[in-house]
């Protein structure tokens, strides 16, 4: 079974998947484990996160184009930092709890295609 990913909606439906290649990718970048990480995320660290992930699917994506999608296309920020933590936990087989707000618009739980 591969790592489940939450989905999020700016320009288009973007995938927050944590895998390993990611994982490394961001450390390599900002030496920052984030399996150890204790403290909270910069605005800094979580674009760079966000622009990690994405460039899984969009390999050509670079970290200010990643900053303009979000200022663009996001309802509000809290939501998209949100989706960090819940990203982390799907990685680590932590099943994401239901939203407190019944009217706010969750993050998609979606569990990879089997091979």
């Amino acid at each position: 079974m591969a790592i489940p990913s939450i989905t999020i909606q700016l320009d288009k439906p973007r995938r927050l998947r944590l895998g390993m290649g990611v994982s490394v990718a961001f450390e390599q970048l900002t030496g920052i484990n984030l399996f150890t990480f204790q403290k909270e995320l910069s605005a800094t660290l979580c674009c760079q996160l966000l622009w990690m992930m994405f460039k899984e699917e969009d390999p050509e994506l670079t970290l200010e184009q990643t900053a303009r999608l979000i200022d663009d296309n996001a309802d509000n920020l809290g939501s998209i930092l949100k989706s960090l933590p819940q990203a982390l936990r799907a990685a680590q087989g932590v099943k994401i709890e239901e939203e407190e707000d019944p009217n706010a618009e969750a993050p998609i739980v979606e569990e990879p295609a089997k091979k």
